[in-house]
C-alpha cells in the first residue's frame, strides 16, 4: 500500500501560534502602561501643587514610560511580520520625543507656578502619534494571532482527517489480510 506522505502539523505551527500570542499579550500590557503614564500626568496637573503629590505622581509617570520602552524592546525581540515591525519600529522612535515633551511641559508647570492649564497646554496632543501607532500595533498583532490560530486549525483538521484516512486503510488492509 503506498500513502502519499502528507505534512502534519507540528511543533513550529503551534510555535507560531504562541508566539502571535505572546506579542498581543505583550503590546496589550505596552499599551495599558502607555495609559497609566498619561493618567500619571494628569495626576501630576491636578494634584502638583503639593511638593509630595508632585514627586509622586511625576516619579510614577516616568517610571511607566521607561515600562512602555522596556516593552516595546521585549516584543521588538518577538518574531513578528514586517509590517509590525515597521510600526513598532516608528513607535519606538516616536516615544523619546513623547517623553521631552512632558519633560518640557513638567517644567513649564513648575515654573508657572502649577498652572494645570499651562502644562495640560504643553503637553496637548503631544502623545497622539504614539497613541495611533500603539493601535496600529495592536490591531497588526490581533490580525496576526487570529491568522496563525485558523491556519494552525486547518492543519489539525487536515491532520485529523489523514489520522482517520490512515486507521481506515489499516483496518480495511488487516480485514482482507485475515
Amino acid at each position: 500500500l503506498h500513502v502519499k506522505r502528507h505534512s502534519f502539523p507540528t511543533r513550529r505551527s503551534s510555535d507560531l501560534v504562541l508566539s502571535t500570542v505572546a506579542a498581543h499579550k505583550k503590546v496589550a500590557v505596552v499599551d495599558s502602561k502607555f495609559s497609566t503614564a498619561i493618567q500619571e500626568w494628569k495626576n501630576v496637573l491636578l494634584r502638583g501643587h503639593d511638593p509630595k503629590e508632585l514627586d509622586r505622581y511625576w516619579t510614577a509617570h516616568l517610571k511607566e514610560m521607561k515600562a512602555v520602552q522596556d516593552g516595546l524592546r521585549e516584543l521588538a525581540t518577538m518574531n513578528l511580520d514586517s509590517s509590525a515591525k515597521e510600526t513598532l519600529s516608528k513607535l519606538q522612535r516616536s516615544l523619546p520625543v513623547v517623553g521631552e515633551a512632558y519633560q518640557k511641559a513638567f517644567d513649564e508647570f513648575k515654573s508657572m507656578n502649577f498652572d494645570p492649564t499651562i502644562g495640560d497646554k504643553a503637553a496637548r496632543g503631544k502623545d497622539r502619534e504614539s497613541g495611533k501607532l500603539m493601535v496600529e500595533l495592536k490591531e497588526l498583532l490581533s490580525k496576526a494571532e487570529a491568522e496563525t490560530s485558523a491556519a494552525a486549525s486547518k492543519d489539525a483538521s487536515k491532520a485529523t482527517l489523514w489520522a482517520l484516512l490512515v486507521m481506515v486503510a489499516g483496518a480495511v488492509i488487516g480485514m482482507a489480510g485475515g
